[in-house]
């Protein structure tokens, strides 16, 4: 249900939005130097497009951020009581703000996801609980990573400047290239999934509902897979990654998240002849995200 209504159509349509928010962050850092890409641009942008995209005032937008790393935090291997408090004290304000703007949408109905998941609710495809747990998933599902493949990404290509040399020369490698960063650099390198039938893994028989821990990260580094897999090419094709997951776990959000990037590294790209990297960024120590921490940056305008 909710995939049919995440449509390409519906992505696209945000991209003007998506150019005008993006291009004033980037106007912002005109002048500044030295800057952090993560801190000063890669954070505001995701929850921003996608409290737009869901119907969330945009004064609301900066709270969207918050919410979604206070619950996400708690997927992490430090699993203390502490975090799960966090995580779920943070749930039950983001559940009551969600339910205030269904509220809202049902007395004046919008062109916004909410509106579209109110009315499924309203024509019995979903509860209540579905339509909360959805809107928070699609939050936190692209918030994140977003961020991290952002971050990842502008580094791979610091990393490899004959690439990033080549994309400012051919402006059409971008959604190649976008694709590019999500391999080379999984913002989610790790899930756990079940069997839904009994499978055969390297000559072992498994039953059904066995728990596996699939590494995303190192199947997209396969050199049987993919040639010359610890490269990073902006142009590689074909470029059949597991980022985004597969089958019924196929991303719902990727064609959002890669309108990001497309739309940030184009804003750039125009704005600044030089981007070159200050130091070697730390990446966040965790099997489940990752991504820089920080990313110090100079620039130079156009």
């Amino acid at each position: 249900q909710v995939y049919r209504m995440f449509t390409p159509d519906l992505v696209a349509g945000q991209r003007s939005a998506i150019e005008n928010y993006v291009t004033g962050l980037v106007s912002g850092l005109v002048g500044a130097g030295e800057v952090d890409f993560v801190a000063d641009l890669a954070v505001h942008v995701p929850g921003h497009v996608i409290g737009h995209l869901l119907g969330v005032p945009e004064a609301d937008c900066p709270m969207l951020r918050t919410w979604s790393e206070n619950i996400v935090q708690y997927f992490d291997v430090d699993r203390s009581a502490a975090r799960k408090a966090l995580a779920e004290s943070t749930a039950a304000e983001f559940g009551a703000y969600l339910r205030e703007l269904k509220a809202d949408r049902v007395r004046n109905p919008r062109e916004d996801l909410v509106t579209r998941l109110v009315q499924a609710e309203q024509l019995g495809e979903m509860s209540e609980d579905e339509f909360i747990s959805t809107a928070m998933l699609i939050l936190m599902a692209g918030h994140g990573s977003t961020i991290d493949v952002l971050g990842s990404g502008m580094h791979a290509m610091l990393r490899f400047p004959d690439q990033m040399a080549r994309l400012k020369a051919d402006p059409s490698l971008m959604p190649t290239a976008v694709q590019e960063m999500f391999r080379f650099e999984s913002p989610l390198p790790f899930f756990d999934r079940y069997a839904a039938e009994e499978v055969e893994v390297g000559g072992i028989t498994y039953p059904r509902g066995t728990r596996f821990g699939l590494l995303y990260g190192a199947a997209n580094r396969d050199p049987a897979q993919f040639d010359w897999p610890d490269h990073f090419d902006v142009g590689r094709t074909p470029n059949r990654h597991l980022a985004f997951g597969g089958g019924a776990h196929f991303c719902l959000g990727n064609h959002l998240a890669r309108l990001d990037m497309d739309v940030i590294f184009t804003t750039l790209f125009r704005t600044f002849r030089q981007i070159n990297l200050v130091e070697v960024p730390e990446y966040k120590r965790s099997l489940s995200v990752r991504g820089p921490r920080a990313l110090r940056l100079r620039l130079e305008a156009a």
